[in-house]
């Protein structure tokens, strides 16, 4: 959180965007990082927004079931 929150290069920032929204709903009930999510969606760069977004959106799902030997 504190690396997307500070760092002064946008690629380090999407990239810790991206790893906090690969987590998935795993962390949708943490208030740090939701709310650093947020406030990345005001990023200066177009990209952090995006991938804030989009890890927002990941939160919100539900885990997926494995596919295995359904009857």
């Amino acid at each position: 959180v504190r690396v997307m929150e500070a760092d002064p290069e946008f690629e380090v920032r999407v990239a810790a965007v991206e790893e906090l929204g690969a987590l998935g709903p795993a962390v949708k009930d943490d208030p740090a990082a939701t709310t650093a999510l947020r406030r990345r969606l005001s990023d200066p760069q177009v990209k952090v927004r995006a991938a804030a977004a989009a890890a927002l959106a990941r939160l919100q799902k539900k885990p997926e079931k494995p596919a295995g030997n359904r009857p």
